[in-house]
């Protein structure tokens, strides 16, 4: 073998670089909302630069708020706290039906089957009359008169439909 004592040793350094980790895509995400906002934006103006006076006045009462409402008083509904009728809350025109009847008492009594059969007769009586009011209100009306005949106003067990 040769002199091996004037060879200059091999060094080899190894240096294991630790690189920071993965910072992920938020970046593209950030970046892909502003040029949308920004293509939006653009549309805009665009937009603005090209319809006319008219069409801005259409556009600008289509996004015009409507639900606001002056009044401060009620519930917020749809009558913020009115009634229909000017003077207030009312009582019904007529009372309500009743029926009494007494358990034990003597047979001469009122008996339950004569109330219903009496508050039938009078919800027919009623039937009869708006029956009779919206066959008058038809006939008085030429546009509707011709189709009266195409009318059919009956008593279902729910009520009048």
């Amino acid at each position: 073998m040769a002199d091996e004592s004037h060879l200059q040793p091999i060094i080899v350094k190894r240096i294991n670089k630790v690189a920071s980790g993965h910072h992920g895509g938020a970046w593209k995400v950030a970046y892909a909302d502003f040029v949308t906002a920004m293509m939006a934006f653009f549309l805009l103006l665009w937009l603005v630069n090209v319809t006319t006076d008219e069409q801005k006045s259409g556009l600008a009462d289509y996004f015009a708020p409507t639900t606001l409402s002056l009044s401060r008083s009620g519930a917020g509904g749809v009558l913020a706290g009115r009634t229909y009728a000017p003077a207030g809350a009312r009582i019904g025109e007529g009372d309500p039906p009743t029926a009494i009847a007494e358990i034990g008492s003597s047979p001469a009594g009122p008996k339950v089957r004569d109330a219903v059969d009496l508050i039938a007769e009078r919800e027919q009586a009623k039937f009869d009359a708006a029956q009779a009011s919206l066959g008058a209100a038809m006939e008085t009306n030429p546009e509707i008169a011709a189709l009266r005949e195409n009318v059919i106003i009956d008593m279902t067990p729910a009520g009048m439909r």
